[in-house]
Order: C-alpha cells, then sequence, then structure tokens
C-alpha cells in the first residue's frame, strides 16, 4: 500500500528559490554496490541519514504541527510570524490572523514554536518568538465558519521566559473502541473543573507554570503563575511571579523540554523538565598577558579579581529531569494554582546522550496495577531544603545546591510502607527519548527508557488518621535501538483493555532506498511502529506502518513535525524549515499502524469491522471522520465493503441508542447520511470507471436530497406562525417550495418509469402477478425474500434486480428510495404537506400588501405548472408510510443496508408497484415530462450555474437557490458544521 498521500498538501513560502540549491543538512547520496546490470525494479541509489540531519531534534526545534477534530492541520510558516491552516482532504489553505503586536512589525518575530488547540476545536493557542524582543503568545476563539478565528487576547513573554510546552485541559471523557469493537467511554482526564472553557497550562523557559482560563461572569481571560522549583501558591490578584532563571557558577539555567502529564480521574498534574546550561551575563576573565598600558611601567601589575570563567563545554543540558506536582483548586469563580516538587530522576540522561523527548502516558486504574516496588519517594525539595554536597556524577542546575536521594542523607524520614492492595495505582508513565551521542564516526542510535510514577498510601500507625498520599516513582524499563533513532513519541489510542495500551514511536532509519516511481522519487526514511507497556516491546498485535517522504532535486525533507489524525487513523508530517529555508514545505500523510484485530476472520472481514470500530467511535465524539473516509475511497475498497461498514456503523449506533429515539430518526442517522455522501462523493471523483462514476454520483445526490429536506423540515417549522407562516420569511419559503417540487418532478418521473416497466414485465412474465403464500419458506418471509432476491444460480433472477442493475448507470431508479424507507419518506411527507398547505394559507388569506399578493402569485404559479396534485400525493404518501414503516420492522438488516447504499433494493418491488400506481394519478404525465423551456432551441448554454455530471444545476444547501461556479468553489463559504 502506498504510503504516501497522491497529492501532497504545500504550504506558502513566500518567495520561491531555485530548486537546486542545496542546503546544509542533505543526505549523502551513494551509489548501491552490485552487478553493472541493474533492473529495472532494482534501486540504483540510496539515502544515508548523518549527524547533521538530526540537529533540529537535538536542539529541539522541531516544527509544531496539530492535526484538529474538524479536520484541519495547523503548522507554522517557514518564513513568517503565522500560523497556516490546511484542510483535509480538500487542500484548501487559510492562514489565522495575528495580533496587533505581530502585524505591526512581522519582521520581529519569528514563526511559531509552539501551536496547540482545544479538544474541541473551538481554541487555539501560539507562541511566536522575538527577534532580539519579547515573544508573543495569542489565545485564539472559533468563529462559526472552519476558517474563521477571532483574537481573543494576546501578551508577551520576557527574553529568556519563552514558552516551552503548553497542554489545553478540557473535561470531557475520550470515546475509544474496546476489543470487541464497542464504542466505550473512558474516565475523565485530567483533574474535573467545573468550568465551560477549557484551562490552558503553560511552562516557560524560566521555569514557571502558568494558567490561564475565562473567568465565567466577565468573560475575560485571568493568569495564575507559580514556581516549578520552589513549593508555592497562586491565586487571582498575586503579583505576577518573575520566575527563576537562576545564574550560577556555570552560566544560566534554563528550561530546555518539559512534559505536561495528566491521569484518569486524578487531581493532580506532573510537569516533567530538563534544563540547560547558558552562557551567563558576568565578567570574562582577564588573560594574563594583559598590560594596562595607562601604568607606569615601573610599577608592577596588579593581579586581577577572581572571576569564574565559563567553559563552553559546560553548557549543556543537565541529566537530571525534574518533577513537580501541579494542583488546581476552584474557589468560587476563581481558580488557585499551587506547586509542590518532586524528588527529581537523577542520572538520566546519561552524559553521553541527549534528551529529545518527553511523553507522558496515563494508566487506566481499573486494568492496571502497582509495577515493581519503587526506589525514590516524594518529598518537598526546596533549593534550601539540603545541604550543599560534591556529587560529581550529577550535573545539577546552576545556583541550585546539589541534593541527595533520601537514603544518602543523615536523618533519613520515618520509613513509609506500602499498603499491599489498598492505594498503588500507577497513574503514570513517563517515557524518556535519548540520542546517544558517545561516537560520531558510528550510526546515530537512540534509547526509550520508561519510568513510573505512582501515587501511593503510606502506612500510619494511629489508625484514625488517614493515610498520607506520596508519589512514588521507579525506572522501570528501556529498549535500545541501534539502527534507528526516535523521532516521535505518543500515546497510542487508548482503550479499556490493557492489550491495546501502548504508545506509537516514529523512527528514522540509518539509511535506505531510493524508488523512482512515476509522481516522482519516494524514499523511505523510516516507520512508525507501535510498543507496549511498561516493557517497551515491539507489540505483534500492530502493524507497522512505513514514513515515506518525496525526493527531490533539494534533497530529503526529513520529517521532524508529527501529528496523528483525529480517528487516529493517519500521521501528518512535515520537515524542520531551518534545515531547508529555501524550499517549499510539504505536508505528508502517513497511514497510522493498524489493530490486529479479529485474528480469526478473514483479511476483508477484519478491515471491515476496523472500519466501522473507528466509524463508531468518530460518531460518537463527533469527530470528523476525513481520515477513516479516506482509506474507504481507496480504488481497493470495493462499494460492498463500504455498504457493510455503514450498515454496521448504523446497527451500533442503534444499540447505543438505548431506544430513546426511534431507530430511523436517531441522531446517528445523519452522521451515516454524511459519512455516505462524502464516501460515493469521493469515490465518483476518483473512479476510473463511467459506469462506477455515475453509480456513486447518483447515491450521492440521493442522500443530499435526504439531508436537505431535514433542513427544509426544520425551516418550515422556524417559520410556522400559527395556522399559517411568517411573511417576513415568505421568499425563503418559496424557494424551499420550489425546491421540493423540483424534488416531487424527480421522484414521480421515476415512479411513473418503474410503474409502466412493472406493467410490461408482468405481462411478460404472468406468474409474477400471483399473492404469495404466508408461510415461513415463502417469498412473503422478508429475510427468505431477501436471499432469492441475491439471485439463485438455477432460478430465475428477479426481474426488477435486473432492471436495477441496468438502470445502475443511468440513475433511473435510485430517488424510489424515498418511498420504501422509513427515514426519507417522513422527510418527504411532512415537506410535500408543508408546500400544500402553504398553497391553501395563500389562497384563503386576504393580500393585504404587494408582498402577500406576488407570493401567492408566484407559488400558484410552481406548483400549477407542474402539473402535480399535491393533496393526492400528500394521501398517497400517507397509505404507504405503514406497509413501509411495517417492512422495516420486520426487516431493519435491509432497511439499513437501504440507507446506507442510498439505493432501493429488490425485496422491494411489490410494495413499489402498489405505491407507484398511487403516485402515477396524482400527476399530469404531459405537463411532468415536458416543460415549456425543454421545447425551445438552444437553451442549454444560457444556464449560470454548473452542471453536475448527471446533469443536474447545483443549489445552495440552505437558500436552495442556484449557485454560480465561482460562488461553488469559494472556500470562504466552507463552514463547519
Amino acid at each position: 500500500m502506498n504510503m504516501l498521500s497522491s497529492e501532497p498538501i504545500r504550504t506558502p513560502t513566500g518567495s520561491h528559490f531555485p530548486s537546486d540549491i542545496k542546503m546544509l543538512g542533505t543526505p549523502t547520496l551513494k551509489t548501491v554496490k552490485g552487478t553493472l546490470k541493474q533492473r529495472e525494479h532494482e534501486p540504483s541509489q540510496a539515502w544515508q541519514l548523518g549527524w547533521w540531519d538530526l540537529e533540529p531534534l537535538a536542539s529541539n526545534r522541531k516544527p509544531p504541527l496539530q492535526w484538529t477534530s474538524s479536520s484541519t492541520i495547523l503548522s507554522a510558516h517557514p518564513t513568517d510570524p503565522q500560523v497556516v491552516c490546511l484542510h483535509f482532504p480538500s487542500n484548501q489553505q487559510f492562514s489565522i490572523p495575528s495580533p496587533p503586536q505581530i502585524t505591526s512589525s512581522p519582521t520581529s518575530y519569528e514563526p511559531p514554536t509552539t501551536i496547540i488547540s482545544s479538544a474541541r476545536d473551538n481554541w487555539m493557542f501560539a507562541y511566536f518568538p522575538g527577534v532580539d524582543c519579547d515573544g508573543v503568545g495569542c489565545i485564539w476563539r472559533k468563529g462559526p465558519q472552519i476558517d474563521n478565528w477571532i483574537v481573543k487576547e494576546w501578551w508577551t513573554f520576557p527574553r529568556g521566559a519563552g514558552v516551552v510546552s503548553a497542554r489545553w485541559l478540557q473535561s470531557d471523557r475520550e470515546w475509544v473502541t474496546s476489543d470487541a469493537g464497542v464504542p466505550t467511554r473512558l474516565p475523565m482526564l485530567g483533574p474535573p473543573l467545573p468550568l465551560i472553557n477549557p484551562v490552558l497550562i503553560v511552562v516557560t523557559e524560566s521555569h514557571l507554570c502558568n494558567i490561564y482560563y475565562i473567568h465565567p461572569q466577565t468573560d475575560s481571560i485571568k493568569m495564575l503563575g507559580t514556581s516549578l522549583r520552589c513549593k508555592s501558591t497562586s491565586k487571582d490578584g498575586d503579583e505576577r511571579h518573575s520566575g527563576e532563571p537562576t545564574e550560577g557558577p556555570r552560566g544560566l539555567g534554563r528550561c530546555a523540554r518539559a512534559a505536561i502529564g495528566f491521569g484518569y480521574d486524578e487531581s493532580s498534574i506532573i510537569i516533567a523538565t530538563q534544563s540547560i546550561f547558558l552562557p551567563g551575563s558576568g565578567p570574562t576573565a582577564v588573560p594574563g598577558t594583559a598590560v594596562d598600558m595607562s601604568i607606569s611601567i615601573s610599577m608592577p601589575p596588579t593581579s586581577p579579581e577572581p572571576t569564574v570563567t565559563a567553559e563552553w563545554t559546560s553548557w549543556s543540558a543537565e541529566n537530571t529531569i525534574e518533577l513537580c506536582e501541579v494542583t488546581i483548586s476552584v474557589h468560587g469563580n476563581l481558580l488557585n494554582l499551587s506547586t509542590n516538587p518532586m524528588h527529581p530522576l537523577r542520572g538520566y540522561p546519561s552524559t553521553t546522550s541527549i534528551l529529545t523527548d518527553l511523553v507522558f502516558v496515563p494508566t487506566l486504574p481499573a486494568t492496571h496495577q502497582l509495577p515493581s516496588t519503587p526506589t525514590m519517594i516524594h518529598r518537598n525539595v526546596t533549593p534550601m531544603s539540603s545541604p550543599a554536597i560534591s556529587n560529581a556524577h550529577v550535573t545539577q542546575s546552576p545556583g541550585r545546591p546539589a541534593q541527595r536521594t533520601p537514603m544518602a542523607m543523615k536523618g533519613s524520614p520515618p520509613k513509609m510502607g506500602l499498603e499491599k492492595g489498598k492505594g498503588n495505582i500507577c497513574l503514570l508513565h513517563l517515557i524518556c527519548a535519548s540520542l546517544d551521542v558517545s561516537s560520531y564516526s558510528g550510526k546515530p542510535k537512540s534509547e526509550l527508557t520508561l519510568f513510573s510514577l505512582i501515587r501511593a498510601a503510606t502506612a500510619t500507625r494511629n489508625e484514625v488518621t488517614k493515610p498520607k498520599q506520596i508519589w512514588l516513582h521507579k525506572r522501570h524499563s528501556s529498549h535500545n535501538f541501534p539502527s534507528n533513532v526516535i523521532t516521535y513519541l505518543r500515546p497510542c489510542q487508548p482503550s479499556n483493555s490493557p492489550q491495546m495500551f501502548g504508545t506509537l514511536v516514529g523512527l528514522l532509519n540509518s539509511e535506505g532506498p531510493i524508488r523512482k516511481a512515476k509522481d516522482g522519487n519516494h524514499l523511505e526514511v523510516g516507520e512508525f511502529t507501535m510498543l507496549k507497556l511498561p516493557d517497551l516491546q515491539v507489540d505483534e498485535t500492530w502493524e507497522s506502518s512505513k514514513m515515506v517522504v518525496n525526493f527531490g532535486s533539494e534533497g530529503v525533507h526529513i520529517p521532524f513535525g508529527f501529528s496523528v489524525s483525529p480517528n487516529h487513523s493517519l500521521i501528518a508530517s512535515v520537515s524542520s524549515s531551518s534545515m531547508m529555508p529555501f524550499a517549499t514545505t510539504t505536508t505528508v500523510i502517513h497511514n497510522h499502524p493498524s489493530k490486529v484485530s479479529f485474528i480469526h476472520d478473514g483479511g476483508a472481514l477484519k478491515s471491515r469491522k476496523q472500519y466501522a470500530a473507528s466509524l463508531g467511535v468518530a460518531v460518537q465524539k463527533r469527530a470528523n471522520p476525513s481520515d477513516i473516509l479516506r482509506s474507504l475511497t481507496a480504488p481497493s475498497v470495493s462499494i460492498q465493503v463500504v455498504e457493510e461498514v455503514l450498515m454496521a456503523v448504523m446497527h451500533e449506533g442503534e444499540l447505543n441508542n438505548n431506544g430513546i429515539m426511534p431507530p430511523n430518526m436517531s441522531p446517528v442517522t445523519y452522521d451515516i447520511l454524511g459519512m455516505a455522501i462524502d464516501v460515493y462523493k469521493l469515490k465518483a471523483s476518483h473512479s476510473k470507471r463511467q459506469e462506477e462514476k455515475k453509480d456513486c454520483e447518483a447515491r450521492s445526490s440521493v442522500g443530499h436530497d435526504i439531508c436537505s429536506m431535514v433542513y427544509c423540515n426544520r425551516a418550515w417549522e422556524d417559520c410556522t406562525e400559527g395556522e399559517g407562516y411568517d411573511l417576513d420569511a415568505i421568499w425563503h419559503l418559496l424557494g424551499v417550495s420550489g425546491w421540493t417540487i423540483e424534488l416531487l418532478e424527480k421522484i414521480l418521473k421515476e415512479t411513473v418509469l418503474f410503474s409502466s416497466e412493472s406493467l410490461l414485465l408482468d405481462g411478460l412474465n404472468p406468474t409474477s402477478n400471483k399473492e404469495p403464500s404466508s408461510g415461513p419458506g415463502s417469498q412473503s418471509n422478508p429475510a427468505k425474500r431477501a436471499d432469492n432476491a441475491a439471485g439463485d444460480p438455477f432460478g430465475t433472477p428477479d426481474p426488477l434486480e435486473t432492471e436495477l442493475k441496468r438502470a445502475a448507470t443511468s440513475d433511473t431508479y435510485y430517488n424510489l428510495l424515498h418511498l420504501i424507507h422509513p427515514f426519507p419518506l417522513e422527510c418527504l411527507i411532512n415537506l410535500t404537506r408543508h408546500v400544500a398547505r402553504l398553497r391553501l394559507w395563500l389562497t384563503m388569506i386576504t393580500a393585504k400588501s404587494e408582498k402577500a399578493q406576488m407570493a401567492k402569485e408566484m407559488l400558484l404559479d410552481i406548483v400549477d405548472s407542474s402539473g402535480i396534485n399535491l393533496e393526492v400525493v400528500v394521501k398517497s404518501l400517507m397509505e404507504a408510510r405503514a406497509d413501509v414503516k411495517s417492512h422495516s420492522d420486520r426487516a431493519p438488516d435491509i432497511a439499513r443496508r437501504c440507507l446506507a447504499s442510498l439505493k432501493p433494493h429488490a425485496i422491494h418491488r411489490p410494495m413499489l408497484k402498489k405505491t407507484s400506481v398511487a403516485l402515477s394519478n396524482a400527476v399530469d404525465k404531459s405537463r411532468l415530462f415536458f416543460k415549456p423551456e425543454d421545447l425551445l432551441d438552444n437553451m442549454e448554454g444560457l444556464s449560470i450555474s454548473p452542471i453536475d455530471m448527471l446533469g443536474r444545476q447545483n443549489r445552495d444547501v440552505i437558500t436552495k437557490r442556484y449557485l454560480s461556479a465561482s460562488r461553488g468553489s469559494s472556500f470562504s463559504a466552507l463552514a463547519d458544521l
């Protein structure tokens, strides 16, 4: 399977430069050794990973990237201080407006280094570093449209106190799929807060933890900040904390990396940080040969004052990971923030390694037990809590005394025993990735290390006193990758089953072959694989996916920024713009590793169950399913598989409805219809066969009509006033009425044709007119008739099925779905009844204004010229409603298949014959099939509305007005429905 998107998404770069320029960091190429004459399928060149390629990874300058729940990919502009948005899969681009401070002086700021959006995709935060000035952080609120973002508030961050990490805290429960393929909800992740809007948590270089929240009454943003290095508390109204950029003998210590961890049903937040040494601002040493020429030569030179020389070798990261417990409490409408430092993780990474990533992975309390006995005990650690001691093997932050473990200190604290089986739960795993730099002559290699953090209860002698809760941590496991470099870490899709608990890892290969293809050279630079926790071994129940990128004249775009799609089906990646600033930045789409579930099933059945489970979760959590639908629209996936997947999701949604609403009226039905429309429309655009293209286009059109009826009925209800309608909205109602008449004409045309063909087929096959018996094996049994409708190789095929197969290329009978399924039939009855009622109401009222008189004449002209008797149509449809409902209750699987396939089933032939005869008497056939404009020549080219492949003009979904070509393609009209 091709793991590269067929149409890579390219972000704007401003000016373009020659494509043959190669910047530093381009991987070297070498000729593969072998025979002189090579075959076409064998690679002629290979790619090697160099140490200089890993500069963004080692310096923590990976490009920010996030795939939001509305299927929008957020990334940073390569050169400008802008946030670039790409809508998937339409590839439409737009930019988010920058705050006024940046727009007034764009050259004073760099591209954003942090971009994070909330879980519901209604808030976003980005940080723009300054160029010789303070950085700017900004919060946006999403508007009604997908490309409408409004600046809520912005503020500055002083130099040396920029944003290192950020995360939104929102009180939502995530939907996941269990091993049985059933959608289920996880416990709440993070501390619960009684706020409507999410809370933003930010960690800065100055070791500050800031939180930003929307005040529920004033709608203004409040900020609280506390230090992560000492126990402190902050509440609303306190003075803003300046941070802890401590300067010591080795230089200035700043936070370089940070991770923010939430636990399930856990009230505390754990923050892990690593500091780095930078040159201090103090004076440097004076060389011994310096002479002051202003002093007499006979005088001996004065000794310079003792100063500390900052060696460049000491300007590096410390091999200690600091931990801090953060608690957010609520007092009325205000929040309080408190921090409590924990004992650090000492000796990691080693002095020959560089820390490249930190990730917290939460565990489920009900399924994960306490690991081996921890050795580190949480206690309050502050710069003054322990005396300074010499600790040569541990590199610590400057300006802070070295600290011992509790076991090495004099007067150790009281022993704390663990109550076996009570209160000992592993809440978080901290996974650390490091890059081995001990030998630059060898291949780059990485290591993963896992630390387990447990909240445990201490044993007390007094039974009345409640046990104290303490945090324990222990180094649990590690995994070496001798020929790979870890470039991405992320918790995998969680589940209630421990078998699906793990972490997603992106690995870069040391070298690989370059494959030549028609659309360019493809290079497999690595793979995405899943690791089990807590042992960090490769999970065999997941299939790895390849990391494939494009290779051009400017070199290889090694990806360093990654983001997983909302439904965990795809992975987006971008390369670092600092490596190739003159090349276009390309967003590449990769496949996500797939779960090997249902081992005893066949390959096709397995894929159907996986698709159905993923779509079921997307429906429950209201996420955009574009990433899953992209896989369903692949040429290798047949229409039958698509139908069965949609049927399974619909069936699961009806089971989860718990009888609250009728199955055909549940909200899941609307979501399935939207998915079906998207799938068939995309398949029509990608298909190369004309018959399949027309078939999928007809299905998509029927689904679009059903959705239009739903929302048109809602518009009628909103405009109803007693026995009549609102005259102020009469022109909109006229537009909806005109579209309704066109829909009825389309359905009645097929009804008349079907009735005529049925009479003809009955004349050729008189046995079909006999009434079937009612025995269990007779044709009156829906299940038995459905089996016979599938076709018997030794029997006579069903005539309607033959006609339906023949009509697959001409869209003859697709619209009859409105007459045989309860959901669209009910919508059609209500819609037709409203039009008939409006016509009757306008004829009865006295026209008090010119507007009412014009509306009356226009509606009468629309209805009467169509030749449709609305009262007879409504009566015929209501008579058929009982039979359709009864048939749907007896054969629910067939009803689901009809709605999933958006076309009628052959088993509905007897019911359609009865309904078609009644509806044929409600229309003037001459007026139905022959319109005045059809009798005029050369009128076809006068239409300004775009025409689809079926010859229909496009209308607006809401107003039902005809769309011009420019309006139909405008991206600004794209709304987040």
